[in-house]
């Protein structure tokens, strides 16, 4: 359900920042104004650089997805991560269990940590620290943030799901 009405007409000001992610989303956001719309993409899409395995990062932003519902977010990032390393057995775990893959399977506890609002346990930090290096790891926890974050604004917002999932996200 609707909530926020989203920007009907993109104005030549608008279109610079909608082309980076042409999506309902975006549209909501840019309810809310230009610069700050611009900078929470930028961001977002910051983490499409390569750093973080791409299954690793898609892996996150479902496990996140499933746990707020966010029917949105499951639309745009299940045909990325289908495109991905990723089995389809450890996709399906993405909904409520934890994946086979051991590096996946440590960064889904740590978002499952998290998610229950916890700081880690030495036990899940050792975890991934065997698996992921410092930066790794700094932008797990950011990618965890935010994709927390967007799906707080979807749904409190009453973001409606797209036709499509966006058809390109990351360009490298």
């Amino acid at each position: 359900m609707k909530r926020i009405h989203p920007t009907s007409i993109i104005t030549p000001e608008m279109e610079k920042v909608f082309s980076m992610c042409p999506v309902n989303v975006t549209r909501s956001m840019l309810t809310g104004g230009i610069n700050i719309t611009e900078k929470f993409l930028e961001y977002g899409l910051a983490f499409g650089d390569g750093i973080l395995a791409d299954h690793i990062r898609e892996g996150i932003i479902l496990r996140v997805a499933y746990a707020y519902d966010c029917e949105y977010e499951v639309l745009h990032h299940l045909p990325i991560a289908m495109q991905t390393e990723i089995t389809a057995s450890d996709l399906e775990a993405l909904k409520n269990s934890l994946p086979e893959e051991v590096r996946l399977k440590a960064a889904i506890n740590y978002v499952d940590t998290i998610l229950n609002g916890k700081v880690s346990d030495e036990k899940t930090f050792s975890q991934l620290k065997e698996q992921f290096s410092e930066k790794e790891i700094v932008l797990l926890t950011l990618l965890i943030g935010h994709y927390i974050m967007s799906a707080i604004f979807i749904k409190n917002c009453g973001v409606e799901l797209d036709d499509k999932p966006v058809s390109s996200l990351y360009k490298r």
